[in-house]
């Protein structure tokens, strides 16, 4: 449990940025995001739990921590342009 603890975490990340993404951009990014974080997700996850002999369950920890960082780094620059675009449509005289 304790090195998976830093899986959890950067899961829920995701989870937390999808839902996010959801309410504030758009639906449909939103649905996209959480269907592509699925598709890698859960079979990772499988892998984790269920094939751990001869040192290969490392291999999907590590697969799946790297992509959960790219993940929440896609995230956050998706969630910078959509903040940069709305400053940029804020400030824009009447």
């Amino acid at each position: 449990m304790g090195d998976n603890i830093f899986l959890y975490v950067t899961s829920l990340a995701c989870i937390i940025g999808i839902y996010i993404s959801f309410i504030k951009l758009s639906k449909y990014r939103g649905l996209i995001s959480l269907i592509s974080f699925l598709l890698y997700s859960i079979p990772l996850y499988i892998l984790l739990y269920t094939n751990k002999s001869g040192g290969s369950g490392f291999v999907w920890w590590f697969y799946l921590l790297c992509l959960n960082i790219l993940y929440i780094v896609i995230l956050l620059i998706d969630f910078g342009g959509y903040l940069i675009k709305n400053k940029k449509k804020n400030k824009e005289p009447k």
